[in-house]
């Protein structure tokens, strides 16, 4: 349970972290080290490992949750985890070694002072990157300045996934029908499965009437293993994303 009485009356929150992962066995027991212990569900959300990842996190986490996403793709295993969580908080992080677990309170404390879904940004002041390769540092301001156009915002970075948000906005972001599409679609990788994910959330956050807020990240380079990004292919899933999220109207929730 996450609580400081200098916010929001002294609210105290359950929380949960979504955490997917597949083939981590070597980066997990860092990332296990590391989550803070006023978390409430951890949910670890497996992509069919082989290497002995999820053996790993019975072991050394019995407590935690391990779901096996329904589909494929990194959107469709935090979307899968994320219907999962059943506390007021969602956090999602990487495994990989990139994301720090322990920094979850920073974003828990932004949504408490009134965001409905908080973004990190290795662009402010006090984030940045140990693994941004300049073609993807240009593409990433090339995305956000376009997103930034699209729908009238002035966000520092577009494509960064540690976020956070209100469990009950899952509705209006239209998770729960994402599981659905991709039970029934035949495609390898529906719209909203990939890594176009956090682009699609934060862009029909924006268009729901959201408070979104950015605050900064610091990403260090994957500890072991190789990253399933693709900067073209996923580049152009995420400029599909939010060409679709611009011209959508807004959910049936807000109206």
């Amino acid at each position: 349970m996450f609580y400081d009485p200098s916010l929001s009356g002294g609210r105290k929150v359950a929380v949960s972290m979504i955490a997917p992962f597949r083939n981590e066995v070597e980066n997990l027991p860092w990332f296990i080290e590391r989550v803070p212990d006023w978390i409430d569900e951890v949910i670890f959300v497996d992509g069919n490992s082989t290497d002995g990842s999820v053996d790993l996190i019975q072991d050394t986490m019995p407590s935690a949750k391990v779901v096996n996403q329904p589909g494929k793709g990194k959107g469709n295993a935090l979307a899968y985890g994320m219907v999962n969580a059943t506390t007021d908080v969602i956090v999602a992080v990487d495994t990989d070694g990139s994301m720090d677990p322990r920094h979850a309170d920073e974003y828990v404390r932004a949504l408490l002072a009134n965001a409905d879904l908080v973004k990190g940004s290795r662009y402010l002041p006090g984030g940045g990157s140990d693994d941004l390769t300049k073609l993807r540092d240009v593409g990433n301001k090339l995305l956000t300045l376009a997103a930034n156009t699209m729908f009238n915002q002035r966000w520092s970075e577009l494509c960064y996934g540690y976020f956070a948000l209100w469990t009950d906005h899952l509705e209006r972001l239209g998770i729960h029908d994402m599981i659905e599409q991709h039970r029934v679609d035949g495609k390898v990788l529906p719209y909203g499965s990939g890594f176009e994910i956090e682009t699609l959330m934060f862009c029909r956050a924006v268009r729901n009437r959201m408070k979104v807020v950015e605050i900064p990240s610091f990403e260090a380079p994957r500890a072991n293993g190789t990253s399933s990004l693709r900067t073209f292919r996923d580049g152009s899933r995420v400029v599909w994303g939010m060409s679709t999220e611009r011209v959508r109207g807004i959910h049936h929730s807000v109206r």
